[in-house]
């Protein structure tokens, strides 16, 4: 009987430890399917999706039924990354938080605090990023290295992101993936410093490398910005226009409306409004969409199209994507609005039309041709005070003509010394 017990609790024994391993096993298995996808693709598909949860869902089981076992810290590991790679922060940096009080020598604890250290840089803390990078172990520097660079970068202390670069850079035997990461951001952060030149080389020499469909994209884009910047239009273009996209792509309308940008510098306004009409349509309701239509309605504005000009400045006002792009598009939309109303040409209406050239339009070369009209044409002193008043501010402020400040001044003085629009007058040349 007693020989019977034991061998009941020696099988039970197995069975338990059988049960805790294959439970870690299938963990580690999904966990390194996941894991060997996402570092090639750098994105999370459905599949992946599922594969993590079911390795949290499998380490969950390790800590409530086997606390004790020699796997707790595996557990700990694999799901915080898990977490990571779903985009659950909170849950991922209490799981590394455990690891880091319960395990502090456990041997994933470099890996660990790099992949912490990416967490705190995606939640907005480079600077405490760095503190724990400082300390990584050698198993871990080109990892550190470069998610130090990263959190340099987010700074916008771009020099700084380059020097700890350079050495990286140098490296033969660096990893493909590290390689290639390091040389988008060395390029990205030579164009923010404006070192173009060095831009074109690291970004030709990313293109000797395997890069996923969206690195090559992302490859291109910044090759014509920087040409763009160069001031080599064609080659911008060229560049541009070589970007091979889906038919709805979310990134063409930006493309578009670069080409469009680069077709304006050149000259071709006529192409150019026919590539941010492009844009627009492809875009209506979004960023890219709004900003062509707002450039479509300048532009239109600026060749004394208004009826056009209204008509795009209304788009523009119709989408959310910025409101103060929105809210300006209105303002205009608005004022020329109100310059129809004003049909009868009497030198009232031609004060108020001025008011709107100069406060909502941004046009104060229109307002000094109506305000100088209703000076030598009305009979009213009001009228004659209100004109004197509107040049003296455009000269004063916007222009910043002395000579002619100081011409409509002397006139509104000499004829008007009693108003209250001298003293207005004389407060704003006094300011200087």
């Amino acid at each position: 009987m007693k020989r019977l017990i034991s061998l009941t609790i020696l099988f039970l024994f197995f069975a338990s430890s059988c049960a805790y391993f294959n439970t870690y096993y299938n963990a580690k298995k999904y966990f390194n399917e996941a894991e060997r996808s996402y570092r090639k693709n750098k994105r999370i598909s459905p599949k992946e999706r599922k594969e993590y949860e079911k390795v949290i869902e499998k380490c969950s089981k390790i800590l409530e039924f086997y606390p004790n076992s020699k796997y707790v810290d595996d557990a700990l590991y694999l799901m915080a990354i898990s977490y990571l790679r779903l985009g659950n922060r909170a849950k991922a940096k209490r799981k590394f938080q455990e690891l880091f009080k319960f395990f502090p020598n456990s041997k994933y604890i470099p890996e660990a605090k790099v992949e912490y250290a990416r967490l705190l840089i995606e939640s907005g803390n480079p600077e405490e990023a760095r503190a724990i990078l400082k300390h990584s172990s050698k198993t871990t520097l080109e990892d550190a290295t470069l998610l130090l660079a990263h959190s340099l970068a987010l700074e916008g202390k771009y020099d700084k992101a380059l020097n700890e670069l350079s050495p990286l850079l140098k490296k033969k035997k660096l990893g493909e993936r590290d390689r290639v990461d390091a040389l988008m951001l060395a390029a990205q952060c030579s164009f923010k410093t404006g070192q173009y030149p060095n831009t074109v080389k690291f970004l030709n020499e990313l293109k000797s490398h395997v890069l996923s469909d969206s690195l090559k994209v992302q490859t291109q884009e910044l090759l014509g910005d920087v040409y763009f910047k160069m001031d080599s239009l064609d080659k911008a273009q060229e560049v541009l226009s070589s970007i091979d996209l889906p038919p709805r792509d979310r990134r063409r309308p930006r493309i578009d409306f670069k080409i469009a940008k680069i077709l304006l510098e050149k000259g071709d306004t006529a192409a150019a409004i026919k590539k941010f009409k492009k844009v627009y349509d492809e875009d209506k309701n979004g960023k890219y969409g709004q900003m062509a239509a707002f450039t479509i309605a300048t532009l239109y504005e600026t060749a004394d199209s208004v009826k056009v000009a209204m008509k795009w400045f209304q788009k523009a006002s119709s989408s959310r994507a910025n409101i103060e792009i929105a809210d300006l598009a209105r303002k205009k939309f608005n004022a020329y609005k109100d310059i129809e109303k004003y049909e009868k040409d009497t030198t009232d209406v031609r004060l108020k039309i001025a008011e709107l050239y100069v406060l909502e339009l941004n046009k104060p070369e229109k307002a000094v041709k109506m305000y100088k009209s209703v000076v030598d044409s009305s009979s009213s002193d009001d009228e004659i005070k209100r004109a004197l008043y509107g040049l003296v501010y455009i000269y004063h402020e916007i222009y910043h003509n002395k000579d002619s400040t100081s011409k409509y001044f002397n006139i509104l003085k000499e004829r008007f010394d009693d108003s209250i629009l001298v003293k207005k007058a004389e407060s704003l040349i006094k300011s200087d």
